[in-house]
């Protein structure tokens, strides 16, 4: 199976018509989101208008098909993996300090690999009546990233040219720490996308039997 996935990348640029399934590469998702909430603190954060590219270069490692719990589990590799967006960002401390940014980003991953599972739930569908593709995302490594955030500080340069080159020179000691966001926003981007994608796909092909 890992072979046959990967003799059909040429396929992600252009989507499967015949089966209802649109291009996959780049990725499209209007809008993705998350909060977290505690005593101390509080933000909500959404993004917007997010495209992933590098899907046709990736390289399947491993095939897993679980045909009782309707699931199947990908590992996957990229040499190069690429997303951009718009955000909305807003953060409460304390119930007293407040901020509200809006701004766009891109991140380029680098020697990235990915665990992704894919589980149809029998009878579960989304408001359009499409059976419900539900995906979770597992981040296993990545070598080198490098992100871009605009708007930062409101537009004062000085301050986010400087912020910027600190967050790329020093972002693996806190990426423990942001894996779990990225793999949740992730993941439910994919759920909405795999959802849509192959509404129309029989479970055989998903499956792989």
């Amino acid at each position: 199976m890992v072979q046959v996935l990967n003799t059909l990348n040429y396929l992600f640029p252009t989507g499967v018509p015949e089966l209802g399934i649109p291009p996959f590469d780049p990725f499209f998702a209007s809008e993705v989101e998350t909060s977290r909430q505690n005593p101390l603190f509080s933000f909500n954060l959404k993004l917007t208008n997010v495209t992933e590219s590098g899907w046709t270069n990736s390289n399947v490692k491993k095939f897993t098909s679980d045909l009782p719990n309707n699931r199947v589990t990908v590992d996957q590799y990229w040499d190069d993996k690429r997303l951009s967006g718009g955000y909305v960002f807003d953060l409460k401390i304390l119930g007293v300090f407040r901020m509200h940014n809006v701004g766009n980003w891109n991140l380029t991953l680098l020697g990235f690999n990915q665990k992704t599972t894919l589980r149809r739930p029998p009878g579960e569908y989304d408001e359009i009546g499409a059976p419900v593709t539900k995906v979770t995302v597992n981040i296993q490594d990545v070598n080198d990233l490098k992100l871009h955030i605009s708007n930062l500080f409101h537009g004062r340069r000085i301050v986010e040219y400087t912020l910027d080159n600190l967050i790329n020179a020093t972002w693996r000691p806190f990426y423990p720490f942001t894996k779990g966001l990225v793999n949740e926003l992730v993941g439910k981007a994919f759920t909405k996308i795999f959802t849509r994608a192959f509404q129309s796909v029989p479970l055989n092909l998903i499956y792989g039997y």
